[in-house]
């Protein structure tokens, strides 16, 4: 008894449909003179099929599909390929990262996690099945570079339908920012996993650079949802947030220059906010005020010594113009210190800012 077997997947299951013989289980299509130079005699004993090739063209048509952006393709290809090979860094982390790149808005959070785990077990399987250290490189690289996309399209995506939320609903807003919250997580996760995992394992200083540019996205999209989240959450992040700032720029020299100037800038603003706050509270009127009255204390002293009349008027007087003397005096002298003070720290800001602008002109 003979049969058609599937170049591609090996299957038995070959229809004829419209002229062209079909494989019912991967879809492969044949036509006449093909579909003869496949059969092969499968009565009596157990037939063994060459499948030397199988892979090689599987991995040739989820290639293809993958550079030409076909998801769907490529995922049912990588599918059937992890079914062949289970050590297959690639269809393990490809077979999820194309069924993630046709996942639903609703389904983005549990698309982030899958590819993270799958992401995470391919770079295992990559420092365990591929010898050469220029070979795990190129691995990591392919597969960073598929991450950076996947997560700038997933985090768009959750933005664009959380932004485009236009109901004057309180209540549906907060529901839809809280979905936006959940979906950001989770593919902040995915890139920082995938950074750590990478760290963990490799030691290659190309390596390290790709968990560092890892790092840097998820801390972009970490920036993206902490207004989004209460003043206890916000600290939380924050941290969360510095501690991978500088983990990338332990090993991206551009990234430590580039997040130095942005601090610096940060600072400066800080200080010209300062210096807009500063006011010199010292007012050189209070002085002639302060002898005016000193003088009348003065007069109405000698007044009130020298004659009875009206005695007790000029002694209240005094008693009224001497005190406000006084704290007049107390004033100047209170606003003087207040000045120099003031003054000191006017030259301190600005001295911060100058040298703070030369590093960043440097």
């Amino acid at each position: 008894m003979k049969a058609i077997v599937c170049e591609m997947c090996s299957s038995h299951d070959i229809v004829k449909k419209d002229g062209m013989y079909i494989c019912e289980s991967c879809g492969t299509k044949y036509t006449t003179e093909e579909a003869k130079k496949m059969m092969v005699d499968i009565s009596g004993s157990t037939v063994k099929i060459d499948t030397s090739d199988k892979l090689k063209n599987m991995y040739e048509v989820a290639r293809r599909a993958k550079d030409d952006n076909n998801s769907e393709t490529a995922a049912k290809y990588y599918d059937m390929i992890l079914m062949e090979d289970p050590s297959s860094w690639e269809a393990t982390f490809y077979s999820s990262y194309f069924s993630a790149m046709q996942t639903k808005i609703i389904n983005i959070a549990s698309a982030a996690y899958k590819v993270k785990n799958s992401s995470v077990t391919a770079i295992q399987m990559i420092k365990d099945n591929v010898a050469d250290e220029s070979e795990q490189d190129e691995a990591v690289s392919q597969l960073v570079a598929s991450i950076v996309i996947i997560g700038t399209m997933l985090h768009s995506s959750a933005l664009k339908t959380y932004k485009g939320t236009t109901f004057n609903d309180a209540s549906y807003e907060q529901k839809h920012q809280q979905e936006y919250i959940d979906r950001a997580v989770a593919v902040k996760d995915m890139l920082y996993a995938t950074g750590d995992q990478i760290e963990k394992l490799f030691t290659s200083e190309k390596a390290l650079k790709l968990a560092a540019l890892c790092w840097e996205q998820g801390v972009d999209v970490n920036r993206a949802y902490i207004y989004c989240l209460n003043q206890e959450s916000k600290e939380y992040n924050n941290k969360i947030i510095n501690t991978y700032v500088d983990k990338a720029c332990k090993y991206d020299d551009a990234y430590a220059q580039k997040t130095a100037v942005k601090i610096r800038k940060a600072r400066i603003a800080e200080i010209d906010r300062e210096l807009g706050k500063i006011k010199v509270n010292y007012n050189p009127g209070v002085l002639g005020f302060t002898i005016v009255f000193a003088v009348a204390y003065i007069i109405c002293s000698i007044v009130a010594g020298v004659t009875d009349e009206y005695a007790l008027f000029w002694i209240i007087l005094k008693w009224i113009c001497g005190p406000v003397a006084v704290l007049s005096f107390c004033f100047i002298f209170r606003s003087k210190s207040s000045q120099e003070e003031q003054k000191k720290k006017i030259e301190e800001l600005q001295k911060e800012k100058e040298e703070l602008e030369k590093q960043i002109n440097k």
